[in-house]
């Protein structure tokens, strides 16, 4: 389980996602089984890092931890449910800073460490400085959208090379 789904499991969302969503490193079609809907999202053999294991005996699961959880909506927000849910469990929630740095490493994709430290200086995480110093020196060179599915317009920020193409109030 991952994503929104993972996020609900966390705690970190009101909403009850429609879907379970389910990181896989291979192709898989989509299903509903018994009305439950059962999103496949490929990833990459060696992004599939950071599970952890839920229920018992014969109902046994995995989800992803909250460090993944978090990292895997930055990426694809398209799964993850509501945005301002995904910055409160950023803001609400204690994060490991090694773990963060180990999986960013792992996913090699800098846009998404740039915006996690964009929500991070937003929230206040003091605490999260080794991150933040690793965020600075892993972001590219380029300018990444805040939101990648949004549009490629508003006011540019040079501290993480992101543009902010989502309203103010979506992150105050």
């Amino acid at each position: 389980m991952a994503y929104w789904s993972a996020l609900h499991y966390h705690g970190f969302t009101t909403q009850i996602p429609n879907t379970i969503f389910i990181q896989s490193s291979q192709r898989k079609a989509s299903k509903t089984i018994l009305g439950v809907h059962y999103q496949f999202v490929h990833i990459l053999a060696d992004q599939h890092l950071g599970m952890e294991t839920g229920g018992f005996g014969n109902n046994v699961f995995y989800y992803t931890d909250i460090e993944k959880t978090i990292l895997d909506c930055l990426h694809k927000p398209a799964y993850s449910g509501d945005l301002p849910e995904l910055i409160r469990a950023i803001s609400t929630t204690s994060l490991d800073p090694q773990k963060l740095i180990e999986y960013a490493l792992a996913l090699d994709n800098r846009a998404i460490v740039q915006r996690l430290a964009f929500y991070m200086e937003v929230c206040e995480k003091t605490q999260m400085g080794d991150f933040l110093d690793f965020a600075r020196d892993f972001r590219s060179k380029g300018y990444a959208l805040l939101d990648p599915d949004g549009l490629d317009t508003g006011i540019y920020t040079t501290k993480w090379n992101l543009r902010l193409n989502i309203s103010e109030k979506m992150f105050i």
